[in-house]
């Protein structure tokens, strides 16, 4: 009941909290049988919520074992049929608790139950994929051998991609590969068991590694970040892609990423003129405040500006209901999460888990205020739905401010010469990425990577 209830709940956050969400052959997943989700993991608990909560089966979670000493919480993550498993560094008994945690896994899989693991055993705010483990291999492959490879285990690897995992209403991606099944590996077990567990963690890793972005350090990713910031739309146009499809966000940032690998060890020093140019270019936009999505857009006139101010005018009524019921449940989540810790992979979920309470708390305190003065369950019911439109619209109205008074600053830069020097870095920072567009495509057969978008 208690599962059920939360998962709903946070169910409804999730979705809330991203803009978009897709998911990539979820029919890759089995109805029924022995199953092991084997995810990625850049957010923390975050993960085990998106790598879980749209597969339409019950699944278990391992957690680190250090939280299960507190016995309030020890006892909340067990009914949420959560399973402690412990780090050699965390315990010097690890091995021995260890034991008892791949039995319990053993036993649910010969109940045809379903595990999500995540194999890289820690979390990082970082697109690359860390060394693997081998627990996952050895938790699968301990399970058919225990039972003579009849269980008939499968392993679906699961890549968890966000635009960013701290951001309301950014972007989403769950895609899932066709299942491993681990009884093909029965032969080599039986020859070689720690060849075996070795060689299973290799495919887990090749098959994560192919669906997620992948970046070798903080450098590169900063670079690819801005590459995506800069050429994405561009790029959206010469191979007519839709501009809301959450997929092909994430298709184009793996291209850029492998792309910038590609030139880095072949072309170092070109990599980094153009790292130098976008560096120069970023900077010269934050000193005057400005996106670069406002660059490319037209110089606002004077009937723009007009349209705009009444646009703006019209709309304050609303934004500022809106805001006088929304803006402390929304931003008492982040201030309650950095009080409590400056790690980032924990934002994202503390943030939507505060969230859940300050929303429900806040709207809870109104529905009783409205209801005691108006006792009517219809206009409850618009007032309650009022909270949540509006709520939507003054986080939109907001950003559509922002983007005006950024026009109105182009408008009033036009005569500057840093202006025309943005123009023609950002001119000079295109022309070569068309260039090495078209030299990457050229060393991959260009009919075969464009098919890939």
């Amino acid at each position: 009941m208690l599962y059920h209830l939360l998962r709903l709940i946070v169910l409804i956050a999730i979705r809330v909290f991203f803009k978009s969400i897709h998911l990539k052959n979820i029919d890759h997943i089995p109805k029924k049988g022995a199953l092991i989700l084997a995810a990625n993991h850049p957010s923390t608990f975050l993960d085990p919520l998106v790598g879980a909560l749209f597969v339409p089966r019950k699944i278990h979670f391992l957690a680190n074992g250090g939280i299960f000493k507190v016995p309030v919480i020890a006892w909340l993550l067990r009914r949420l049929y959560t399973l402690p498993i412990y780090r050699q560094q965390d315990s010097q008994v690890a091995s021995i608790k260890n034991e008892d945690s791949f039995r319990a896994c053993y036993e649910l899989l010969e109940k045809k139950g379903a595990i999500i693991i995540f194999p890289e055993g820690t979390s990082e705010n970082e697109r690359k994929l860390r060394k693997i483990k081998t627990g996952t291999a050895r938790i699968a492959l301990g399970a058919e051998a225990k039972n003579d490879f009849a269980l008939d285990v499968k392993i679906v690897c699961v890549g968890i991609n966000y635009t960013n995992p701290r951001k309301f209403r950014s972007r989403l991606m769950v895609s899932f590969d066709e299942a491993i099944a681990v009884k093909d590996y029965k032969e080599s077990y039986l020859q070689d068991s720690i060849k075996t567990v070795q060689q299973l963690t290799d495919e887990i890793k090749e098959r994560l590694e192919a669906m997620i972005v992948v970046t070798e350090n903080k450098e590169i990713d900063e670079l690819v970040e801005k590459i995506e910031r800069l050429y994405t739309s561009t790029l959206r146009k010469e191979l007519d892609l839709p501009s809301a499809e959450t997929e092909q966000i994430f298709v184009v940032a793996q291209y850029f990423a492998e792309a910038v690998h590609y030139f880095e060890a072949k072309q170092p020093e070109r990599v980094d003129s153009l790292q130098a140019n976008i560096h120069q270019y970023f900077s010269l936009l934050e000193k005057y405040k400005l996106s670069d999505s406002l660059i490319v857009q037209p110089i606002l006139d004077k009937k723009a500006k007009i349209k705009g101010v009444l646009t703006t005018l019209l709309g304050f009524p609303l934004y500022l209901y809106g805001l006088i019921h929304n803006l402390l449940p929304y931003e008492l989540p982040a201030i309650f999460t950095h009080a409590i810790t400056k790690d980032i992979t924990y934002h994202a979920p503390m943030n939507i888990t505060f969230g859940i309470f300050t929303f429900l708390g806040f709207y809870t305190v109104y529905a009783w205020g409205f209801y005691h003065f108006i006792p009517h369950g219809g206009y409850l019911f618009a007032y309650l739905t009022s909270l949540v439109l509006s709520g939507f619209f003054t986080y939109r109205y907001w950003f559509y401010l922002l983007d005006l008074i950024g026009k109105w600053r182009i408008s009033n830069l036009v005569k500057n010469p840093d202006f025309q020097l943005l123009l023609d870095l950002r001119k000079g920072i295109i022309e070569e990425l068309e260039k090495a567009k078209q030299e990457y495509l050229e060393s991959l057969g260009a009919k075969q990577k464009t098919e890939n978008f």
